[in-house]
């Protein structure tokens, strides 16, 4: 494993400008309406979260409901990429991600706006 460098990684997360879509409420309604899809982490870029994304530690929100991942700059991507090979490499030290499911082979996925 290579070194993740995840302090700098969450720094620059933290600090992408994210394009908001439409509404958190907006994006609710279409997570109740079934307009949502579960795609892997590496086919969400320019794509729109259907719920927020906080990874624990240290909770801070990296994406909202309603906001499209920016394709010109992957820091959340390339942060929460980190996360899912530190968690593959450790297992029993996995992170907390509220939005993120993981598959039965470790591979995280999103919830995204169809």
């Amino acid at each position: 494993m290579s070194d993740l460098q995840l302090l700098e990684q969450l720094e620059a997360a933290v600090n992408a400008e994210s394009e908001p879509v439409m509404t958190p409420a907006d994006a609710y309604q279409k997570t109740v309406r079934g307009e949502t899809e579960f795609v892997p982490l590496h086919d969400f870029a320019d794509r729109v979260a259907a719920s927020m994304l906080v990874p624990y530690p240290p909770g801070i929100p990296v994406l909202m409901p309603g906001e499209r991942v920016p394709s010109d700059n992957n820091s959340i991507l390339c942060y929460l990429s980190a996360l899912q090979e530190f968690d593959q490499s450790f297992p029993g030290f996995e992170h907390e991600i509220h939005g993120v499911v993981v598959d039965d082979n470790g591979q995280y996925t999103v919830r995204a706006i169809i």
